[in-house]
């Protein structure tokens, strides 16, 4: 019992104490409070500045995907236009080969018509005489 008058002057100076630090808190919480008001109406002001930076950086992600699919787009109907053009390079060389191959026996076949041609004034000649050898012999024989 003797303690007790000592615990409760120890309480009392405890309460006294922390009533003193509540209202160094308060104080120290009204202070954030305006500091935080302040900072909250900050970033709110830049929130709100944002908002159009934001706006214009969505469009030019959407301008940019679509210059990637024009680009994806281009790219593969170059693709296929190049293996359309190597195709046709392909079949170009082979009607080449073929006109040459053509020319040249177009090119046979007129030397050869020119010979014949050309032989056929004697060969004509020797039909001449050898029906005049033919009108003779039967002529002899008959």
């Amino acid at each position: 019992e003797q303690n007790v008058p000592k615990f409760e002057a120890g309480v009392e100076t405890a309460t006294s104490k922390k009533s003193t630090e509540d209202v160094k808190l308060e104080k120290i919480y009204d202070q954030m409070k305006g500091v935080t008001a302040k900072l909250r109406e900050g970033l709110e002001a830049k929130n709100a500045s944002l908002g159009p930076v934001l706006e214009e950086k969505s469009e030019w992600e959407a301008k940019l995907d679509t210059a990637v699919t024009a680009k994806s787009l281009i790219e593969d109907t170059t693709a296929r236009n190049r293996a359309q053009l190597e195709k046709a390079q392909k079949e170009l060389d082979q009607l080449d080969n073929f006109k040459a191959e053509k020319e040249e026996e177009l090119e046979s076949s007129e030397s050869k018509l020119e010979e014949s041609k050309a032989r056929l004034p004697v060969a004509m000649k020797e039909e001449k005489q050898e029906a005049e050898r033919e009108d003779q012999l039967k002529n002899k024989y008959r």
